[in-house]
C-alpha cells in the first residue's frame, strides 16, 4: 500500500502543469528555472531540508555545470511554487542574494536566506546512509 501511494505521488507530481518539462533530482524531486539566475525546487509532503539542499545540489552540478566548490544560496523559503501549481517550494540561486548573512554559512536551513553550502556538500545530503 505504501509504494502504491508513492506511485500516486509521483504519477501526481508528473502531471502538474509546468513540471512536466522540470529536471527531478535523485531524490524524485523536481527543480525547474524560476529566472537567469534563481531556480525553484518542488517538495514532496514532508520533505525535510536536506531534501531540498540535495536535489539543488545535484541540480547545480549536473544541469547549470557549477563546480563543486560553488556555491548554492538560499533566495526563499519553503512557499508556493513559482514553476507549478504546488504548495511547497524552496528558491536556491548561484549568486547570493541581497540579504546574505555571512553566519549563514554552511547551515542547513530552508528558512534563513542565505544560508549556502557548496555544490558538493550540498550533493551529500542525496546519499541514502545520512540519517537525520
Amino acid at each position: 500500500m505504501k509504494v502504491f501511494g508513492k506511485l500516486t505521488l509521483a504519477a501526481l507530481i508528473a502531471c502538474l502543469p509546468g513540471l512536466a518539462g522540470a529536471w527531478t533530482a535523485s531524490n524524485h524531486h523536481k527543480v525547474a528555472p524560476v529566472s537567469e539566475t534563481v531556480f525553484e525546487v518542488v517538495g514532496r509532503p514532508g520533505s525535510a531540508g536536506q531534501e531540498y539542499w540535495c536535489a539543488a545540489g545535484e541540480y547545480a552540478h549536473r544541469v547549470l555545470k557549477a563546480k563543486v566548490v560553488q556555491r548554492i544560496y538560499l533566495v526563499r523559503g519553503p512557499a508556493p511554487a513559482q514553476t507549478a501549481n504546488w504548495n511547497r517550494a524552496v528558491l536556491f540561486s548561484l549568486a547570493p542574494p541581497a540579504a546574505t548573512d555571512t553566519s549563514a554559512m554552511l547551515r542547513l536551513s530552508v528558512k534563513q536566506v542565505g544560508s549556502n553550502l557548496s555544490s558538493a556538500l550540498a550533493q551529500q545530503y542525496c546519499q541514502p546512509d545520512i540519517r537525520f
